[in-house]
């Protein structure tokens, strides 16, 4: 038996609008898939780090610092069972700061002072760019807008195959082997899309969840479609009945 629970990953792992339309609040982590499989696992805790729009880059180094945290504080890595949802390919964190440098005398102290703000750069210093921000700032006669000042650089030159395919490949691969190494039992699995153009992931490897074949939201659009909430994210219903399925394949597969 686990005594902790740990998952990250990007607004499907956080649970988005399970809640209600557009709601993006941190009670939603509490009726997210990963909250089902710790409840059916009898964990004792339950963590979800996930955030709103993560990239990939976010989800594997926060995943690496949150567990040497938690081992930093006695928690031994076979109490703990990990769940990552890695994300879209397209998406980037920034340095919000130096972005926001654009508005004369910019205030950051005051972002942090607001709820409303992206809760990345409150905590960390970044903000998530991908294709669907939309992230906008209007002060006095300047504006500032993420689909207009990252967007169309990352598109051009970052957003590619060339770039992207490989460099998650090396993400799922080095996570996956220090987590091993570490003796913490995981489980990976792809939130926005299946990871279909891949040659160096093993899609037999009982730690990777249809990674290759299959997504959260694939599984969601073509068994709940009517659970599809406005933001393009669903309800608990789906999220429960991902979680079955998951456990499933955890227990199947002697995982935990």
């Amino acid at each position: 038996m686990k005594k902790i629970l740990y998952a990250m990953g990007d607004s499907f792992t956080f649970g988005m609008e399970c809640l209600g339309d557009f709601d993006r609040t941190l009670g939603n982590i509490e009726l997210a898939f990963p909250k089902y499989v710790s409840d059916y696992m009898n964990c004792e805790k339950y963590i979800n780090n996930s955030y709103n729009g993560a990239s990939n880059d976010f989800i594997f180094k926060r995943t690496i610092f949150d567990l040497m945290e938690l081992e930093r504080q006695g928690v031994d890595p076979k109490d703990v069972f990990v769940i990552v949802g890695w994300s879209s390919l397209h998406r980037i964190e920034i340095d919000g700061s130096r972005w926001l440098e654009q508005i004369p005398d910019f205030m950051a102290g005051d972002l942090k002072n607001d709820p409303s703000w992206p809760r990345e750069y409150t905590d960390f210093g970044v903000i998530f760019a991908n294709p669907g921000s939309g992230i906008r700032l209007t002060v006095k006669d300047t504006v500032i807008s993420i689909d207009r000042d990252v967007i169309p650089f990352c598109t051009h030159f970052l957003w590619t195959d060339v770039v992207q395919i490989e460099t998650q490949e090396a993400r799922i691969i080095a996570l996956h082997e220090l987590l091993k190494a570490k003796g913490y039992d995981h489980v990976f699995a792809s939130m926005c899309h299946p990871f279909l153009k891949t040659r160096n992931i093993d899609s037999e490897n009982k730690n990777f969840y249809n990674i290759t074949t299959s997504s959260f939201y694939d599984f969601a659009i073509v068994n709940y479609p009517t659970e599809l909430r406005k933001h393009n994210h669903f309800t608990t219903v789906v999220h429960e009945k991902y979680a079955e399925k998951l456990f499933e394949y955890i227990t199947k597969n002697c995982i935990s």
